[in-house]
């Protein structure tokens, strides 16, 4: 039964892998406006619903001190900006009927998306292209949102007692980078901006030139470029030269000598937390700056390795085997415009310090390092890696997020038609040379706290 279910599950992947294939590379369509908006369009005609998302290269990463969080804080202020109100009231009737419309913040961009029934496509441009055309908004709902920002950071720290060590090792590990920036801001910054300044912001990021337009789903081509030369055309670029970014901006991988960066915070107060937690992460290269691109894939499938579920690397030997740890798991984007970072999150059991797991930690990479992933337990990792993939490219949202992501750190969308075989092609020997290329003392930062 076993080896039919494997059998079975090969034949399932080679299918959908081939179709994800045929449609990015068939039926996607892509065009760029005079004015610098590149437009793709991905039809996906199951079910007729329509989904739009607008992608600008502006993001944290983009701040500088004075303005921290101001990109975030502009996100929220977009969906208080209405010049027109018709369109106002479009916007809060595409709730009524069911859309489902939201924005992010990241280091690299900030991107806005509705889900909507189709015949809601051309409300949902119209909207977008308003919103790029200026920051329309009242100080009252400026003062109103900076609160909200504020609330926001609570609600995520009271879930999670460790939620600020992320924004840490990030400002630890890329010092001379806007990567140094929490997302959410610097609230001494926030309470300072004002609405002048977010217009500022606003002119110089939400541009044409400096923009990628996504849409999905049960959509006709000819009738997206109808409705997007309608609303988008008429607004000028105002950048020259999208690629520009803000001096603050560099490639954070060099080959400039490096030192180990070991960081513990005071010991907690809060009981509930008392085990502590340990981030250990290493600067690695993305798909934009690995060197040979092959690098980022290889790093993609040792996170897999490493950990795709409780049986994989980690848990199994740091959870299970030499019972270390209660909980531990690895992250790694190989989708960012500058270098990224192959981080390990672990909490100790309660009977074990965390001197004790990152020890542990530390002793299983180096274990790791030195012998060869076997071929069979590498396949096993990859076909668990794409099968997650494509079940997950399986809705249409995550299909534009995906090209969306790859076009606003200019990688090529039809990148993305080759991730599956490039997955595919990682072998043995290039996993462990990653693993001696970038695992390095030198090259570790590891934040503790107690």
């Amino acid at each position: 039964m076993h080896i039919l279910f494997k059998a079975l599950l090969k034949i399932l992947l080679f299918i959908l892998s081939c179709s994800i294939v045929h449609a990015s590379q068939s039926e996607t369509v892509s065009f760029m406006l005079e004015n610098g908006l590149k437009v793709i369009i991905r039809p996906d005609h199951r079910a007729p619903v329509a989904v739009v998302q607008i992608w600008y290269k502006t993001g944290s990463a983009n701040e500088s001190p004075g303005k921290r969080g101001i990109s975030h804080l502009l996100e929220h202020m977009m969906f208080k900006s209405h010049n027109n109100p018709q369109l106002a009231q479009d916007f809060w009737q595409l709730t009524r009927i069911g859309a489902k419309r939201n924005a992010f913040t990241h280091r690299d961009y900030t991107f806005y998306f509705y889900i909507a029934d189709k015949t809601a496509l051309p409300r949902m441009l119209h909207l977008e292209a308003e919103r790029m055309q200026g920051l329309y908004a009242s100080q009252q709902s400026l003062i109103i949102e900076k609160k909200i920002i504020r609330e926001e950071f609570n609600n995520q720290l009271s879930k999670d007692p460790f939620y600020f060590l992320d924004d840490l090792i990030y400002q630890k590990a890329f010092p001379d980078s806007g990567y140094q920036y929490p997302i959410i801001g610097n609230f001494s910054d926030i309470q300072k901006l004002s609405l002048q300044q977010l217009s500022q912001w606003h002119r110089q990021y939400y541009t044409p030139d400096n923009a990628v337009l996504v849409v999905a789903g049960d959509v006709n081509a000819n009738e997206v470029f109808h409705w997007a030369e309608r609303y988008f055309s008429p607004i000028t670029k105002r950048r020259g030269n999208s690629n520009n970014q803000q001096s603050t901006l560099k490639n954070n991988h060099s080959n400039t000598p490096r030192s180990e960066i070991y960081y513990i915070l005071p010991h907690r107060k809060d009981r509930s937390t008392s085990t502590g937690k340990l981030l250990m992460g290493f600067r690695v290269p993305s798909i934009k700056t690995a060197v040979p691109q092959q690098d980022a894939y290889a790093l993609e499938v040792l996170a897999g390795w490493l950990d795709s579920g409780v049986h994989s690397r980690l848990p199994r030997a740091l959870i299970w085997d030499k019972q270390k740890a209660q909980d531990i798991s690895v992250r790694y984007s190989l989708m960012t415009r500058y270098d990224s970072l192959f981080i390990i999150e672990a909490m100790p059991l309660k009977n074990v310090s965390i001197t004790q797991l990152e020890q542990a930690i530390k002793n299983e990479l180096k274990t790791i390092r030195q012998q060869l992933i076997s071929e069979r337990e590498l396949q096993e990792v990859k076909n668990q890696m794409i099968a997650a993939e494509v079940f997950e490219r399986d809705s249409t949202f995550t299909q534009a997020k995906i090209i969306g992501q790859a076009e606003v750190i200019d990688i090529p969308w039809s990148e993305d038609a080759k991730y599956i075989e490039r997955i595919k092609s990682v072998t043995a020997e290039q996993v462990q040379e990653v693993l001696n290329k970038y695992f390095t003392a030198n090259n570790r930062i590891t934040i503790i706290q107690p």
